[in-house]
C-alpha cells in the first residue's frame, strides 16, 4: 500500500511540474518560414504568454509579451490560458487532497479530529475520511483532465487548420516573405504526457478507495 501511495504522489508531482514548464515556456508554437530570404524573416517560438525570434547576426533568442505582439490576442491562445490555470489549480487540489488521504501520512491515522475539521462531516471512520478525501482527489484529478485536454485541442486545431489549408497562389509577395509554416512545439507534447500520467494516476486512486 505505502508503496503504491508513493508512486500516487509521485506521479502527481511529475505532471504538476510538466504543466507549470509548459505554462510558463514560449515553446508552443514554432514558425518556419519557406522562403528565399530566410534570415531577414527568422523562425520565431510562441507559447500562451510571449513569443521569441532568434537574432540572425547574435543568434539570441528575444522575447516579447504577446500583449506587445498582437493587437488582439487569438481567441485560442485566451482559451487555452483559461484551461491550463484551471488544470493547474485543480491539479494542486487534487495533490492535496491526495495527501490527506494517504494511510501513510500521520495526520490521516494519529489525528482524525484534523481531517473531521476538515471536511466536516458527522463524525466517520479514519477509514472512511480517508476513503472520502482520495474521492475528492479523484473530482479534481478528472476535472485536470479535462481542462488539459480541452487545452491541448484550442491551441492545436487551429494550428492544423491553418497547416492543411490550400496553399496560395505564388506572387512576388509570396516569394519574399514565404509561406509560414506553424507546427506544435514540445509544450504541447508535455500537456498530452501529463494527460497520461493523470489518466494512470487516477487508476492508482481508484484502486486506494478498495
Amino acid at each position: 500500500m505505502i508503496l503504491v501511495e508513493t508512486i500516487s504522489v509521485l506521479c502527481n508531482l511529475f505532471s504538476l511540474g510538466l504543466l507549470v514548464v509548459a505554462t510558463i515556456s514560449p515553446n508552443w508554437k514554432i514558425d518556419k518560414s519557406d522562403n528565399l530570404f530566410k534570415n531577414i524573416f527568422p523562425d520565431y517560438n510562441e507559447g500562451l504568454w510571449v513569443r521569441c525570434n532568434q537574432e540572425i547576426k547574435s543568434a539570441k533568442w528575444i522575447c516579447s509579451g504577446l500583449d506587445d505582439v498582437y493587437k488582439e490576442i487569438p481567441l485560442r491562445i485566451k482559451i487555452s490560458r483559461i484551461f491550463i490555470i484551471a488544470s493547474i489549480v485543480s491539479h494542486s487540489l487534487a495533490f492535496l487532497t491526495g495527501i490527506f488521504g494517504l494511510t501513510c501520512i500521520s495526520i490521516g491515522g494519529h489525528r482524525p479530529d484534523f481531517k473531521y475539521r476538515l471536511v466536516k462531516r458527522e463524525p466517520m471512520s479514519i477509514l472512511e475520511k480517508i476513503r472520502f478525501q482520495n474521492i475528492l482527489s479523484i473530482i479534481f484529478h478528472i476535472i485536470d483532465l479535462l481542462s488539459v485536454l480541452a487545452c491541448t485541442l484550442s491551441f492545436t486545431i487551429p494550428l492544423l487548420k491553418d497547416y492543411y489549408k490550400p496553399s496560395q497562389k505564388l506572387s512576388p509577395v509570396s516569394i519574399l516573405k514565404g509561406s509560414s509554416v506553424s507546427l506544435p512545439s514540445w509544450c504541447l507534447y508535455l500537456l498530452v504526457a501529463s494527460f497520461f500520467i493523470v489518466f494512470i494516476n487516477i487508476g492508482i486512486s481508484v484502486s486506494l478507495l478498495e
